[in-house]
């Protein structure tokens, strides 16, 4: 997806708020990609029901926990809703490999599943960890640290991505950016106006206006040629030409003409795109496969995808057949068997036993 550098405070913010409260922004993605490989099922029992009505939000479970949010204030939860670390954070992100970014009074650390400090809060800003390295900031310079909370690569970068297939974009100065290796060493230099992180072998960049895509080796395998662009996704990428979208393969071939308003990534097949104010379901060959009849649309995860007409969300699954109806102010994608919804501005968890 089409990256802008902003504050990164923001941009989290963004990210994690409850996505599906409007899927329809032209240029991000409708839901949060499913995070559920390796991890076991959540069941939705009573327990977990009744402890999470005392919560404001909450949130999709990761490695067992899930984050909740109590006046003002955020911490986690077990899959029997036991408030195993107590809302004292001012934010919280999920655990990766068993490691969770928090912050409080502005500044970020981070902690481990049992609640216990394994970073102190010292940065004044902070991703969370991917590949063994968090992105941090100090003093207005980003570097890298590994779980220990060692210093692996200096601080002395104007702005950090996350590490992905083993690379991260970096920027020195002048807005311009590149991307370094988990040896700090330059990989590829820093020309590009905007860039996105590495997916399926391949990077989104920007320059000029011009957006396209690079490997690993620096190389401009699809030429900048589109007016935006979003990150691949199960083998295809959504570009935009003259303010329609359609869909490329990872060798640049053009699968989906560009020819929609707005479009959403891949997941499970197919993937939402709207005209004329209408959203529908393509298959990977661009053909139409579930009609242009939902007034937004989210993706698939788990066999159901959230939808909406008029002003209420439901869930339909492959065949395009509404199985939970449409009564929700808001919904998620299914993740570890649940979905979040709101209703009546209270926020609770599904289960698949509400589909018909």
């Amino acid at each position: 997806m089409k990256v802008i550098v902003i504050l990164f405070l923001f941009l989290v913010g963004v990210f994690y708020a409850f996505i599906s409260i409007d899927f329809s922004d032209d240029t991000e993605e409708a839901a949060p990609k499913p995070t559920s490989e390796n991890q076991d099922i959540v069941k939705l029992t009573p327990e977990l029901v009744e402890a999470v009505k005392k919560y404001d939000e909450v949130y999709e479970f990761s490695e067992g926990f899930a984050r909740v949010k109590k006046n003002g204030n955020s911490g986690f939860i077990n899959a029997k809703g036991k408030e195993v670390i107590p809302c004292i954070y001012d934010y919280v992100e999920p655990f990766v490999k068993g490691i969770a970014l928090v912050t409080q009074d502005n500044n970020w650390g981070y902690i481990n599943t049992q609640g216990e400090e394994v970073t102190p809060c010292i940065y004044r800003l902070a991703r969370s960890f991917s590949e063994g390295f968090a992105s941090v900031e100090k003093d207005d310079r980003w570097g890298f640290i590994n779980t220990k909370g060692e210093v692996i690569i200096p601080f002395k970068y104007a702005c950090t991505y996350s590490f992905a297939e083993g690379l991260a974009g970096i920027s020195i100065a002048d807005d311009k950016w590149g991307f370094i290796n988990t040896k700090g060493e330059e990989v590829i230099p820093c020309i590009y106006n905007e860039i996105s992180s590495f997916s399926e072998g391949l990077a989104l960049v920007c320059k000029d206006y011009k957006y396209g895509f690079v490997n690993a080796k620096g190389e401009e395998v699809i030429p900048l040629t589109y007016d935006d662009a979003h990150d691949f996704s199960a083998g295809l990428a959504a570009v935009c030409k003259s303010d329609k979208w359609g869909y490329i393969n990872t060798k640049g071939a053009e699968i989906v003409p560009c020819i929609y308003d707005r479009v959403n990534s891949f997941t499970e097949g197919l993937a939402a795109v709207c005209k004329s104010d209408k959203w529908g379901f393509i298959n990977a060959k661009g053909e139409e496969v579930l009609p242009f009849n939902f007034d937004d649309a989210g993706t698939f995860s788990e066999g159901l995808a959230p939808c909406k007409k008029g002003n209420k969300w439901g869930y339909i699954n492959h065949k395009g057949e509404e199985v939970i109806p449409y009564q929700y102010d808001a919904a998620n994608a299914f993740i570890n068997g649940l979905a979040i919804v709101i209703s009546a501005n209270k926020w609770k968890y599904i289960d698949k036993s509400l589909s018909h």
